[in-house]
C-alpha cells in the first residue's frame, strides 16, 4: 500500500477520501505501527482511491497522536504525514538530526507502539549527534 499525504500537502488527492472513527469489534493491525488494535478501542479507518486503485489503512488512537505531533512540527495540522509511512516520517526526524522536537515524539510513540506490540523506532542514529 502506497502512503499519500492529503490536503496541504503536495501529492496528489485522490478521487474518493473516507476516513472515520470506528470502535474495533475484533482485533486489527495498526497500519501505521503494526500494532494490535484491541476489540473495543477506537481507530481510525481510512479509504480512498488513488490512481485507480483503492486503499485502507486503520490507524490506532496512539498513533493517530504522534501523526498530529508530528505535523505540528512539519506546520500542516494531522492531515499531511502519508498514511502507512509513520515510521519512514519518525526516521525522518533522525536523519535530519531534529533531537530537540523529535525525541519527545518518538519516545511517546515507541511507549505506544510497544505496548500494542508494534514495531519500535531505533534512535541510535542520534548517539554522538549534537
Amino acid at each position: 500500500m502506497g502512503g499519500r499525504r492529503m490536503n496541504c500537502c503536495d501529492l496528489e488527492m485522490p478521487a474518493v477520501y473516507d476516513a472515520r472513527t470506528i470502535k474495533a469489534r475484533k482485533a486489527h493491525k495498526c497500519s501505521e505501527c503494526a500494532g494490535v488494535i484491541k476489540p473495543g478501542e477506537t481507530y481510525k479507518m481510512i479509504s480512498g482511491l488513488w490512481d485507480g486503485r483503492w486503499d485502507n489503512y486503520k490507524q490506532c488512537a496512539d498513533c493517530q497522536v504522534i501523526i498530529c505531533d508530528l505535523g505540528q512540527i512539519y506546520g500542516d495540522k494531522c492531515d499531511c504525514i502519508p498514511h502507512g509511512h509513520l515510521i519512514e516520517e519518525l526516521y525522518n526526524l533522525i536523519s535530519y538530526h531534529e533531537r530537540e522536537t523529535g525525541e519527545p515524539i518518538i519516545a511517546a510513540y515507541n511507549a505506544a507502539a510497544k505496548h500494542r506490540g508494534g514495531i519500535l523506532v531505533k534512535t541510535k542514529l542520534w548517539e554522538g549527534a549534537e
